[in-house]
């Protein structure tokens, strides 16, 4: 059955965003939690930060890369590793999407039974009253609103109780916990003493785990080396998350000419060949009797 609502809760969200988001990082946190509700399970990783890059047009690529980094650093956002790949969910969302599913699970059993409300969820009529003497069925002589008086809510033993029909719904996934093996994180560390920043580790194990199912070890840890010695005398802010760089797969990056107070030196430019018509021209400039 499908969720088609779900709850907003305004207090929750200025309490969970407030003072620990920029107008950027909310913009994407807000977005990313529409597009969980949309699709009423994670998204994936690759294909939301795509669809994230086309919705924030005026907000440059890196700059969403960058909202979500710390985002999952923040913990604000859950980056899953399982049998579909990388996925994105937030808590909230998952929260909501278990009560809108309880409330389509609680219709469906109430229609089940004729659209009359369960019995556990009938109120006192008088508060003097007992909780046994309500469910005992003294309030069955009470009238609705609209004059038609309540039918007894007790089966008769002549009728068994239908089963309510059962409800297929795609499970939300668990929290996150324990990610990498202790092979897999002696691995992990040998590569994340590599790598030039240091920043949302949790990430970048999952992320990790994506990538050895691509490359071996070598190639991560050669990929490491080779971004540490391009980044040297780079700004930390243009150093690259550990999670992204795994995520877009930079290992397979070319090798960067060596950087220079944040900018690639162009290759020297090697001297024209002796009576080439740029040699000649060469001369002639310099005041040399060709």
């Amino acid at each position: 059955m499908t969720v088609r609502k779900v709850d907003y809760s305004p207090d929750e969200l200025i309490a969970g965003v407030a003072g620990e988001m920029t107008g950027d990082q909310f913009a994407i946190y807000w977005m990313l939690c529409t597009l969980i509700y949309s699709k009423r399970r994670p998204v994936p990783d690759e294909e939301t930060r795509e669809k994230l890059k086309m919705l924030f047009r005026n907000m440059h690529r890196r700059t969403v890369d960058a909202c979500l980094e710390h985002l999952i650093a923040a913990s604000k956002v859950e980056l899953i590793v399982g049998p579909n790949g990388a996925e994105l969910m937030v808590s909230r969302c998952r929260n909501e999407l278990e009560r809108a599913s309880n409330r389509v699970r609680n219709a469906a059993e109430n229609g089940s039974k004729g659209g009359r409300p369960r019995s556990e969820t009938l109120l006192k009529i008088d508060r003097n009253e007992s909780e046994t003497e309500c469910l005992s069925g003294e309030i069955n002589e009470i009238e609705k609103p609209d004059g038609f008086p309540v039918e007894k809510l007790s089966p008769s033993p002549s009728s068994p109780p239908s089963s309510p029909p059962s409800i297929k719904e795609s499970p939300l996934p668990p929290k996150r916990g324990k990610v990498l093996s202790a092979a897999q994180m002696k691995e992990f560390d040998v590569w994340y003493e590599i790598f030039p920043l240091h920043k949302g580790r949790g990430a970048a194990e999952k992320a990790w785990l994506t990538a050895r199912t691509i490359a071996t070890v070598e190639q991560l840890i050669a990929g490491a080396q080779r971004y540490r010695a391009e980044c040297a005398g780079r700004e930390l802010r243009y150093v690259a998350h550990p999670a992204t760089w795994l995520n877009q797969k930079r290992w397979l990056d070319e090798p960067t000419p060596t950087l220079f107070n944040g900018a690639a030196k162009a290759p020297a430019k090697s001297p024209p060949a002796i009576g080439s018509p740029e040699d000649i021209a060469r001369r002639r400039a310099a005041g040399i009797t060709v």
